[in-house]
């Protein structure tokens, strides 16, 4: 299996798993964002990146946050707190074989489930900033992330 290199670039940053927490300073409000991944199958590790705007996004940048999160339940939770408000996108993977790599076939399509911000699904790519893009306000955010195939 090879592994894919543009459909989640960012997430090669996993190795520094939690990039910077992103402070605000004292003045500002900040907002908490849950997320909740639903899986089907309760083994492996989630890969996760999570992008504030549309160039960091399409690659040409890094996620504000990105972390590695075990999976022991079919539904499992990471809160990401001191978020400016703004508009944030998250992409994922569920890496089965705990290999720190989205594998994929021979014509780059993952084998393992991938999953984006609001629901948004792959169509012959991963799908782009507008449809997973929301907003994050001060107080609570949350987002639910279904793994696919």
């Amino acid at each position: 299996m090879r592994s894919a290199p543009l459909f989640l670039s960012a997430l090669c940053l996993t190795g520094a798993i939690g990039l910077g927490s992103n402070a605000a300073d004292g003045d500002r409000e900040t907002g908490r964002l849950t997320l909740t991944f639903e899986v089907t199958e309760p083994s492996g590790a989630i890969m996760a990146a999570v992008f504030d705007n549309a160039d960091a996004y399409g690659g040409n940048g890094a996620p504000v946050r990105a972390f590695r999160l075990p999976v022991t339940a079919p539904t499992v939770r990471q809160t990401l707190d001191a978020l400016p408000p703004g508009d944030y996108a998250v992409r994922a993977f569920h890496d089965l074989n705990d290999d720190n790599s989205l594998n994929t076939n021979p014509f780059g399509v993952p084998v393992e489930p991938v999953a984006f911000s609001n629901g948004a699904t792959v169509r012959y790519g991963p799908p782009d900033w507008a449809a997973t893009r929301f907003q994050v306000a001060t107080g609570e955010t949350g987002q639910t992330l279904s793994f696919r195939r």
